[in-house]
């Protein structure tokens, strides 16, 4: 029946994630690789990991890791005391440029959840990464919740998921 079926213009589109008081001031933020998992069981692992443009296997592919196969990254995070929102703008500066290496290779990021909290933009300084001199990120859909922890009724675990589409803008391309 057709008319069970939602209509994508109707749609309402996610809010700006707002995080509990207990997260809100600065954070050092490590962020340690644990490994992956393949797809597919039909697609052999040799013809995936042949394709460097798969994202997760060239920097700046996954802006949220910009460095998969990096082993540790520490960065800075930082949850308005006011408002309960986070600034991605610090966030995405410091993580990527922690990913790849500790250099400053992001100028700016544009954001602004007032106006839109589903559209972020990274710019890059020229020539300080092969594959990226702008990255267009949208969120798509939002999530959060707050659950008991269960080793302690007095905390609580704040879990939260976004849907992320990404678009990376390059003028050059370097094969092989």
């Amino acid at each position: 029946d057709a008319s069970v079926l939602k209509n994508s213009i109707f749609n309402k589109p996610p809010q700006a994630q707002t995080y509990p008081e207990f997260m809100q001031g600065d954070w050092n933020v490590s962020l340690k690789f644990a490994g992956f998992l393949f797809p597919s069981q039909t697609i052999p692992k040799d013809k995936i990991v042949s394709n460097a443009s798969i994202p997760g296997f060239q920097k700046c592919s996954i802006a949220a890791m910009a460095d998969v196969g990096r082993d540790l990254t520490t960065y800075k995070m930082s949850i308005s005391k006011e408002m309960g929102l986070e600034d991605r703008m610090q966030t995405f500066k410091t993580s990527i440029d922690a990913h790849l290496g500790g250099y400053s290779a992001v100028t700016d990021v544009l954001y602004d959840p007032s106006s839109n909290p589903n559209r972020l933009t990274i710019n890059f300084d020229k020539y300080k990464t092969r594959n990226a001199e702008r990255i267009e990120l949208f969120c798509n859909a939002r999530e959060s919740e707050l659950v008991r922890n269960p080793n302690d009724d007095k905390l609580s675990i704040f879990l939260a998921s976004e849907y992320i589409r990404q678009v990376t803008f390059s003028l050059s391309q370097e094969f092989g």
